[in-house]
């Protein structure tokens, strides 16, 4: 209940500020507690505009000024007081300030709301104010409006003209009573109302936010790549120097890191069978023996005896423009044969095919060799002379990005001479198999280069073993195996945690993964709107993980699918579907069109088909998912189901129900059932026009036969 407030409390005592000096508020106190309700639990009353109780300049407000305000003690349940301002705006009057109040602090009783109007129209006593509202001379002209206000769901405006017409002097009781349940009704459509905005904006402003994500999302990715294609530009340049690779017309090099260089005539047998003289230039670089320079040239002039290499080794000797210049000789040299032998053994194994032929060679050119060792050398330097030769050819095709040729080559060098642990041939073979879109072999090739090669160490931008990890984990995807991406991810922060772009994508991923089980869990609950809520945002996370494939985005196009169907969205339902069997129906580079998934879609868009009475198609497609699989107790089932379906909407149709007539419409006279059909035709004939239906035309013209059909049949029968 309310009690005064006591009588030695100043006008402006803080901090309680019960307040009911008449000089100050315009009102006695005895008027004051009079009106004060328990129900409202209001403890003290009016303070002017103009009152200042705290000394010095007070602060300006920030929005427009009120022209009246009051400030109330309200007490809670507990018995707790805590002051309230009420105010009047310019653009209100005191019923529209007293709706604005209540309504934010939960008074909705009229009595407490007509309370609060004379509250304010005490605080507007001597103020020139005249708000911008077409006052009424009657309570029913003012309840009148209020009604045409609600139709245009301007409830905030209904419900001041409502409190208008209460505070009308000599109100009939009867009309009393009316406009107060009108009031209480329309402050619930308030409610309402604030709820679908508030629900509303919180929906943008998730949307925005989700929006912003993704253009972050997809910032960082779009970087993330813009450094993948650098990291892949740098690898091409590397090999490129390392192998002294010159394409057509691209002059010779000259300068101090050449050592030696020499112009040699070779003879190759011509097309003609005739002898042909070519010029070519031999070079000797710094960073390499001449055994190794020797060696490269024979290579790439296809000169594949091994006493060639000590010619050409020779001359570049005998050119060496500064002898002082020249390298310390390499410690092969100085090695026992056996040891550069078995040297150039294991380069070999690792790929290493000109670091193997140049060690070969100098074992070659020691004196008095072992018979044994000497035939091993020679072997091996010609073997070495063929496959670097194919490697070159297989670089040069890569460079050229003629990813066909270039795998081929490299698979040829590989099967000659060794290379499965050099992580250079086996990442070349993998970014072949990705740029020809051969996903299976592309995560085959990774994996291997993965196993191979050290994972000590920090794993670094740049390195074969990092770009390795994501085109595996790219290939993953494109095959819908977001798992196997995990692991790739996986093998590399197993070696180094702290790899931070590694470990968000890992993150990302793990969490996009996390998210299409929660849509599983929901389907399964028959969660509809939370699975598909779910599922955007799934859809939302992947635009920041280069998740391009048709496989993985087929699963969720599949989810959609089941989703909509039961929430009888059939139109968005079988576009999802569609696309799901489309992408299923396409062969993977790599791989063969996979009848369990191809069939699964199939059977999932059956099932669309039947919610939407399309049994037709429905058959159709279990059919296909029996001549790709097999007959199976499930789909013979479903099928029979299906079939039994399609008959008896042919000859048993319910016509009501493809008009979506209401079940109780035999109840009424025949005049209003011909009403309803006509009517109900007209609304479908227009949705369903195959002119102006929006999305699958076969549907709409499959749906607009229905309809005529069933206006005729039901017209004919109640004889309209």
């Amino acid at each position: 209940g309310a009690e005064p407030a006591d009588d030695s409390l100043s006008a402006c005592s803080p901090p309680k500020m019960h307040m009911c000096s008449a000089t100050a508020g315009h009102m006695a106190r005895d008027t004051c507690w009079r009106r004060a309700s328990k129900s409202l639990a209001l403890l003290a009353c009016l303070l002017a505009v103009g009152v200042q109780c705290d000394e010095g300049t007070p602060a300006q407000p920030a929005g427009p000024v009120p022209v009246a305000e009051m400030t109330l003690m309200m007490t809670d349940g507990q018995g707790k007081q805590s002051p309230v301002t009420a105010a009047v705006m310019p653009e209100e009057d005191a019923a529209a300030a007293a709706i604005r109040f209540c309504y934010d602090k939960g008074l909705t009783q009229p009595s407490q709301v007509l309370e609060i109007v004379g509250y304010l129209k005490g605080a507007l006593e001597g103020k020139e104010h005249e708000p911008d509202i077409e006052l009424l001379r009657t309570a029913g002209a003012y309840s009148r409006r209020a009604t045409e206000s609600s139709k245009e769901e301007s409830y905030a405006e209904a419900a001041a003209d409502l409190v208008r017409a209460l505070d009308r002097q000599g109100l009939d009781p009867q009309a009393k009573e009316k406009i107060e349940r009108e009031l209480t009704s329309t402050f619930r459509d308030i409610k309402k109302q604030r709820d679908a905005e508030e629900k509303q904006r919180k929906i943008e402003e998730e949307m925005e936010n989700r929006r912003l994500a993704e253009e972050a999302a997809e910032e960082e990715a779009r970087l993330r790549k813009a450094a993948d294609d650098e990291d892949w530009a740098n690898f091409s340049n590397d090999l490129k120097t390392k192998l002294h690779i010159l394409k057509p017309g691209e002059p010779i090099a000259e300068g101090p890191h050449v050592l030696s260089s020499v112009q040699l005539t070779l003879h190759k047998a011509g097309q003609n069978g005739q002898k042909e003289e070519i010029p070519s230039h031999a070079q000797w670089h710094i960073n390499e023996d001449v055994s190794h320079a020797a060696f490269r040239f024979c290579s790439t002039q296809m000169l594949h005896a091994h006493g060639e290499v000590k010619n050409v080794a020779t001359h570049l000797r005998q050119r060496l423009s500064n002898p002082e210049s020249a390298p310390p000789a390499h410690p092969d040299i100085a090695s026992a044969a056996d040891v550069v032998l078995a040297d150039a053994k294991k380069k070999q194994d690792g790929g290493a095919y000109s670091e193997a032929g140049a060690a070969f060679a100098r074992v070659l050119e020691k004196s008095g060799l072992p018979e044994d060792i000497s035939q091993q050398a020679s072997e091996g330097l010609e073997l070495m002379l063929k496959t670097h030769q194919k490697f070159v050819e297989a670089s040069t095709q890569y460079l050229d990005a003629a990813w066909e040729p270039a795998g081929k080559l490299i698979d040829e060098a590989m099967r000659g001479g060794g290379g499965a642990y050099n992580s250079t041939i086996l990442l070349m073979r993998a970014r072949c198999f990705q740029q020809r879109g051969q996903w299976a072999d592309a995560v085959r090739a990774t994996g291997t280069l993965l196993q191979k090669v050290d994972a000590r160490g920090s794993w670094l931008r740049g390195q074969p073993r990092m770009m390795a990890v994501t085109l595996g984990a790219s290939a993953a995807m494109e095959l819908g195996d977001g798992e196997k991406a995990l692991k790739f991810y996986q093998s590399c922060l197993r070696n180094d945690p702290d790899q931070k772009e590694i470990s968000k994508q890992y993150k990302g991923l793990k969490n996009l993964l996390k998210l299409i089980k929660e849509v599983d869990e929901k389907l399964a609950k028959s969660q509809n709107h939370k699975a598909l809520k779910t599922l955007e945002e799934a859809l939302s996370g992947m635009k920041g993980m280069e998740v391009n494939s048709g496989l993985f985005r087929s699963g969720l196009q599949l989810r959609q699918c089941k989703g909509y169907s039961e929430l009888k969205r059939h139109e968005e339902a079988l576009l999802a579907c569609d696309q799901s069997v489309q992408r299923r129906s396409e062969p993977v580079s790599g791989m063969f069109v996979d009848p369990k998934k191809l069939s699964e879609a199939l059977s999932i868009r059956a099932a669309s088909h039947m919610l939407d009475k399309n049994f037709d198609e429905a058959v159709r497609d279990l059919r296909e998912c029996i001549d790709l699989i097999g007959q199976s107790e499930d789909f013979n089932q479903r099928m029979h189901e299906a079939q039994m379906a399609q008959r008896q909407w042919a000859n048993q149709r319910n016509h009501r129900e493809v008009l979506e007539l209401p079940v109780n419409l035999h109840q009424l006279p025949k005049d209003k059932q011909c009403t309803y059909v006509k009517k109900a035709h007209k609304a479908l004939a227009r949705k369903w026009h195959p002119d102006k239906a929006k999305g699958n035309k076969a549907r709409a013209s499959r749906k607009m036969n229905e309809v005529s059909e069933a206006k005729e049949k039901l017209v004919e029968e109640l004889g309209c």
